[in-house]
């Protein structure tokens, strides 16, 4: 999701989205509440960290349920990096009424961060 969403905003920056532990397919709730807001997620963007330990990354942007510390010892370089940590979905859905609306509520966290991360970091040190 959030992959998708910084290149909505801004597509002359290369987005790179890897998972520690990918599956195989994307999850069709993650695409339903995407197309919710006008986003097709691209399957094709499925891969492991260890995919990019060769890659030069200028921010990480780390998300997850779990801890920042789970992520220290990524076998990437970069120089800056990020952690948004949220709650685990599957205890969300009591709060959220149902699973889709625990992911919608997922997306629009995520958006507010990176929202907040390309306007207030990336913006500003591109216009200074």
């Amino acid at each position: 999701m959030a992959k998708t969403m910084l290149e909505s905003v801004d597509a002359t920056h290369r987005v790179l989205s890897a998972g520690i532990s990918p599956t195989n397919e994307l999850d069709p709730l993650a695409i339903q509440v995407m197309q919710e807001i006008g986003l097709v997620m691209n399957p094709a963007s499925l891969q492991s960290v260890s995919d990019l330990k060769d890659e030069p990354i200028d921010y990480l942007i780390t998300l997850g349920e779990s801890t920042k510390e789970e992520f220290r010892d990524l076998p990437l370089a970069y120089k800056n990096k990020l952690h948004l940590s949220f709650g685990k979905l599957v205890k969300s859905i009591g709060r959220y009424g149902s699973q889709l609306d625990a992911y919608r509520h997922l997306r629009d966290e995520i958006k507010t961060e990176l929202d907040y991360f390309y306007y207030r970091i990336l913006k500003e040190k591109a216009a200074n």
